[in-house]
């Protein structure tokens, strides 16, 4: 039974780590927070497997999971009692909130957080397998016209990293600020939808 002020586990993606350090200790004071690989939205299979075991482990405690629908039982996973999640289909949407970045997807965007952006060449050619700049060009063309940087303000801006994505992958990349309002609301709503259940 979740009680007022009572500590949550918080088990989120870790493409978030720094940016849910930068929330106001009234909300940070509320979670104890485990933070996973974010390579593990690449593996969905696995990404499930790793939060049923951390669930196992965390018997009777409250979780709030700070993920998107990044694997097929999610939902599920979420749904149990004492559990609540995020509201939002991936981070991006967790941080820019659900119009803003529908409407960016409806333009054709890919987005790069900051942990990513260090990180795109693992992605295309480790996890997706694209062995050339040519064949990730023809991977993004389909559904890719530009790419969005999230500068949520974590650390300054990877200037060299996006231009040598932009010019690997062909997508023009135009950074944009992100506050943290839309990630508070989330996991404040989440936690209302514990207290909602068990106050």
């Amino acid at each position: 039974m979740l009680r007022k002020g009572q500590g949550v586990v918080l088990i989120g993606c870790g493409i978030l780590r720094k940016e849910f350090n930068l929330l106001p200790k009234r909300i940070t004071d509320r979670f104890r927070p485990q933070f996973l690989d974010s390579m593990l939205h690449m593996k969905p299979a696995l990404l499930e497997e790793t939060l049923q075991s951390l669930m196992r482990k965390k018997t009777g405690d409250p979780i709030v999971f700070l993920y998107g629908d990044c694997c097929p039982g999610m939902e599920a996973l979420s749904s149990e009692a004492d559990r609540s999640r995020t509201k939002g289909v991936n981070c991006i949407e967790i941080c820019l909130g659900r119009e803003s970045y529908r409407a960016l997807r409806r333009e054709g965007t890919f987005f790069l957080m900051p942990e990513w952006a260090k990180r795109w060449k693992e992605i295309f050619q480790r996890e997706l397998g694209f062995e050339s700049s040519a064949s990730t060009r023809d991977f993004l063309r389909s559904s890719m016209k530009k790419a969005l940087y999230l500068d949520t303000g974590t650390e300054p801006v990877p200037e060299a990293d996006l231009a040598e994505f932009a010019e690997y992958t062909g997508l023009p990349v135009t950074v944009i600020k992100v506050g943290m309002e839309h990630l508070q609301e989330a996991l404040q709503q989440a936690l209302q939808k514990l207290e909602g259940i068990h106050g």
